[in-house]
Parts: C-alpha cells; sequence; structure tokens
C-alpha cells in the first residue's frame, strides 16, 4: 500500500514539475527521470524524498495531502508558490 501511494505523489509532482516546465505533450521517460531530478533538488528539502513532509504545514505527499486538486491549481502552486511559505 505504501509503494502504491509513493507511485500516486511522484506521479502527480512529476507532472506538476513537467507543467511548471511548459511541457504540454506526452511526456517520454526521460521526462520522469528530470521530474525526480528536479523535486530532490528544489522540493525534497521540504517534501522529503519519501514525500513525508518536514515541516508541520507541509502536505505529505506520501498520505497524498494537497495532491487532490486539479492540474492547474498544482501547476500554479508550483510556479507561484504557496501563501508566502512555499517559494516558486
Amino acid at each position: 500500500m505504501e509503494h502504491d501511494l509513493n507511485a500516486v505523489w511522484l506521479a502527480r509532482v512529476g507532472l506538476a514539475m513537467l507543467a511548471f516546465a511548459g511541457t504540454v505533450r506526452a511526456a517520454p521517460a526521460a521526462d520522469a527521470v528530470r521530474g525526480r531530478a528536479i523535486y530532490a533538488s528544489i522540493c525534497s528539502s521540504c517534501h522529503g524524498l519519501d514525500g513525508i513532509g518536514n515541516l508541520e504545514y507541509v502536505p505529505s505527499f506520501s498520505k497524498c495531502e494537497g495532491l487532490n486538486k486539479d492540474s492547474a491549481t498544482l501547476h500554479t502552486s508550483v510556479r507561484d508558490g504557496v501563501g508566502g511559505r512555499m517559494p516558486p
């Protein structure tokens, strides 16, 4: 079950990252690798490499917290940041 949840959050975050990069096409496997690298270098400091939030107000992607939103909202969150707490 935990493996399935991790796959869900990684897929959603990867898609949001690809949208952030302006990619609007079928994503080849290389995009998943690139998305993982971007997540590891930028997002994991707060959201953790395993998707478990490191700060009280950070959603835990491993529990799909904060991911139950439409793609446009996720894209805006990644691009613009969230409420002064998550940088763009």
